[in-house]
């Protein structure tokens, strides 16, 4: 019976030390697949932003031009934003995958302790009985012997078990730590993120000033520009409009820097929307809210602002015939005539249904965006 009552004792510890180590519901995973493939698209993208904002502050202090430094140095800018808005992205994503973690050990647990419970109820009942007993009732003392030798073969596997929860609680707390570390990094990001965009929307407010002082007619162009959006019917005849309105723009005005190889990159941080058609010559960006859109290469702003059923959109033309095309902004930060640079500011995804359209044409004729964008 003492062999029994330390037994009950031991299952008493280790179960009380497993409800103890009871996992907080306050962050549930939701799809663990989707989180790990957030979380390595998130750091990649961080980590290419980085590259990118390094390389353009290396061109803004090589640039002799005061114009061409400072436009430099606000995509340099919108590097960071969008770096530290993919740093947010992958707080995110890792707290998803330590709750789905916290989750599957709750479950484990739970399963775990049920056998357990049940084991110990039946040995502190037994553990419970006067030792006269045993006396009294015939057969008891060979039922104790038994009980005796079946409880020195079961308690290896009761440690191991007690073990294995207790271990399983280790971990639990661990990953409660990880995510309270994770929260705190995911708030100090956030903030980062806040005043980088006030610096950044300051940047392009002093660009879009200087480009209208620049040149003088910009605010005709405008309207211009304005005035055809009314009339067109689609977007693909606005930018037929544009294009043929600005052929009498001269092309260094139009396409100051070359866009190289017509590569293109991504105008915003966000994977590309699974469901869209496979044969659709457009791409559309999944993007969190009010994340960043930037220039896909250099070029010229031919249009910038509201356009009916697009949100807000941006067209930029850029050098060999090519014009690229954004929809489903909720705010532009770029005026028509400005010169842009690859990664240049244009705008923000709206807040609800943060879903960014790009598209491209040649020649006024619209190609795969997806054969171009690296």
């Amino acid at each position: 019976m003492r062999i029994t009552r330390l037994l009950g004792g031991m299952i008493c510890t280790a179960l009380s030390v497993a409800v103890s180590g009871t996992l907080p519901h306050s962050a549930q995973g939701t799809d663990p697949l989707a989180a790990s493939n957030a979380l390595t698209l998130a750091r990649e993208q961080a980590a290419r932003a980085r590259e990118r904002s390094a390389e353009l502050e290396r061109e803004s202090k090589a640039a002799t031009a005061a114009e061409t430094r400072a436009t430099l140095a606000a995509a340099a800018l919108a590097a960071r934003v969008q770096q530290a808005e993919a740093s947010v992205a992958a707080a995110q994503a890792s707290l998803v995958l330590v709750a789905e973690r916290r989750q599957q050990l709750q479950q484990r647990l739970g399963r775990e302790r049920a056998p357990l419970t049940g084991l110990m109820a039946g040995l502190q009942t037994m553990a419970s009985r006067p030792p006269v007993l045993a006396l009294l009732r015939p057969g008891s003392i060979e039922d104790t012997v038994r009980l005796r030798a079946v409880v020195a073969a079961v308690t290896p596997q009761i440690r191991a078990r007690t073990q294995s929860l207790r271990t399983a609680v280790v971990e639990a707390q661990a990953l409660e730590a990880d995510a309270r570390a994770l929260a705190r990094q995911r708030r100090a990001q956030q903030g980062e993120l806040e005043q980088r965009r006030a610096e950044l929307a300051a940047a392009s407010a002093a660009e879009r000033l200087k480009a209208r002082r620049a040149a003088g007619a910009a605010d005709q162009e405008a309207a211009r520009a304005y005035a055809m959006g009314e009339q067109a019917r689609s977007l693909s005849s606005l930018v037929q409009r544009l294009r043929a309105a600005n052929r009498q723009v001269p092309a260094t005005a139009r396409t100051p820097t070359p866009a190289g190889a017509a590569l293109f990159r991504a105008p915003v941080a966000g994977r590309v929307d699974a469901d869209q058609p496979a044969r659709s010559a457009a791409l559309s960006y999944l993007a969190s809210p009010g994340a960043l859109v930037v220039a896909p290469a250099p070029g010229r702003i031919a249009f910038a602002g509201p356009y009916r059923g697009y949100g807000s959109i941006v067209i930029v033309e850029h050098a060999d015939g090519w014009t690229s095309l954004l929809t489903g902004l909720g705010a532009v930060q770029v005026a028509v005539g400005q010169t842009v640079v690859a990664g240049s500011p244009l705008g923000q995804a709206r807040g609800q249904d943060p879903l960014v359209g790009f598209e491209l044409r040649r020649g006024g004729a619209r190609v795969p965006a997806r054969d171009y964008v690296r």
